[in-house]
C-alpha cells in the first residue's frame, strides 16, 4: 500500500468506527436520559405535592462555586435543585416575570397569596410539606428569587438543629446560678466579640452570650437557618430542662413565635431576625 493509499482510509474501517461512534453516543445520551429521569423521580420524592414545576426539567448541575453565583446564574432560565441546609428547588427571575411565576405557582397549588408570613424579612408560603419563599433582593444580589423548601431533608451529618463551636470569640460561663437550672449548651461565647469578628451577623447555631446595659439582664442569641431548625433547637433545650411540663407555653405575636417560659427564664424564636433568644429574667447571686 502506497504512502498515499495510507491516507486515503479504508471504507469499510472508517465504516465500522462510525457504526461503533454511533452506538457510544447512543449509550452515553441513553444512560444520561436514564440518570437525568432517576434524578428527577428522586426530588419529585421529596416534594409529591408541589404542583406547577415540570420535574424532568429541573437541573441538578450548579453554575459556580458559591451559592452567591449559582443562584444568579441562569437568570429566567431553569429551575435546579440543590440541598445546602435543607433541600430545595430555586429559580432566579428577571423583574417581569417574577410576580407572574410566584402567582403561577400560587394557584397551582392553591394557595391565597395573602396568607404569607415573614422570617427575616422573607416572605412564606405554606404548602402541603413545603414552603415557597421569596427573599428580598438585597440577600440575593438584588435578583428575584422563588426557593421551595423542604426543610426535613438535610444532608446526612450536617446536623443543622445541632448547637456549633467557633473560634471567633472566646468562651464564657452562664451568669451566676444558670449554670445549675440552664442545661443544653455546653458550649458559650462571648458575643460582643464574636459580632466583631464575624461583621456583625450571628452566624449559625452558636450560642452568644450578651448583656442588657439598662438592666443588666443577660440573654442568649443564637442565629438558626429558619423557625423549622429553630424549634428544633429550642425542643432539644427544653427536653434537657426537665421537658415542657415545667415551662409555659406564651402566646405567640409578630416578634416572638414558639415561646416558652419558667420561673427563670424564656426561650422562643423572633420572627424577624430568624434567632432563638433565651432572656434570664433574674439576676442571681452566688452562694
Amino acid at each position: 500500500m502506497g504512502i498515499f493509499d495510507f491516507f486515503k482510509g479504508n471504507k469499510k474501517e472508517d465504516k465500522f468506527f462510525e457504526q461503533k461512534l454511533n452506538s457510544l453516543t447512543s449509550q452515553f445520551e441513553s444512560t444520561l436520559n436514564s440518570k437525568n429521569k432517576e434524578e428527577s423521580e428522586i426530588i419529585k420524592k421529596l416534594f409529591p405535592s408541589l404542583k406547577g414545576i415540570h420535574f424532568e426539567s429541573i437541573s441538578t448541575k450548579l453554575k459556580g462555586d458559591s451559592p452567591e453565583k449559582f443562584f444568579s446564574s441562569d437568570v429566567d432560565g431553569k429551575w435546579y435543585y440543590t440541598v445546602i441546609n435543607f433541600a430545595m428547588i430555586f429559580k432566579a427571575f428577571s423583574h417581569n416575570n417574577f410576580e407572574k411565576e410566584l402567582n403561577n405557582l400560587l394557584e397551582k397549588n392553591s394557595i391565597n397569596k395573602n396568607d404569607y408570613f415573614e422570617e427575616g424579612g422573607i416572605k412564606m408560603w405554606n404548602g402541603n410539606g413545603f414552603k415557597i419563599e421569596a427573599p428580598p433582593k438585597s440577600s440575593m444580589n438584588n435578583l428575584n428569587m422563588i426557593m421551595i423548601t423542604n426543610e426535613e431533608v438535610v444532608p446526612i451529618g450536617l446536623e443543622i438543629d445541632k448547637l456549633k463551636t467557633t473560634n471567633l470569640s472566646s468562651k464564657v460561663d452562664l451568669p451566676d446560678g444558670y449554670d445549675s437550672i440552664l442545661n443544653g449548651i455546653e458550649n458559650l461565647y462571648d458575643g460582643d466579640k464574636f459580632l466583631k469578628s464575624n461583621n456583625g451577623s450571628l452566624g449559625s447555631n452558636i450560642p452568644l452570650l450578651f448583656q442588657d446595659p439598662i438592666d443588666k439582664l443577660h440573654y442568649i442569641l443564637i442565629g438558626v437557618p429558619s423557625l423549622t431548625i429553630g424549634k428544633k433547637i429550642i425542643d432539644d433545650i427544653i427536653e434537657k430542662n426537665y421537658g415542657k411540663s415545667n415551662f409555659e407555653k406564651l402566646k405567640e405575636n409578630d416578634d416572638w413565635s414558639y415561646i416558652y417560659k419558667n420561673k427563670f427564664y424564656s426561650i422562643g424564636f423572633m420572627n424577624p431576625y430568624s434567632f432563638v433568644r433565651i432572656n434570664m429574667l433574674h439576676a442571681l447571686e452566688k452562694i
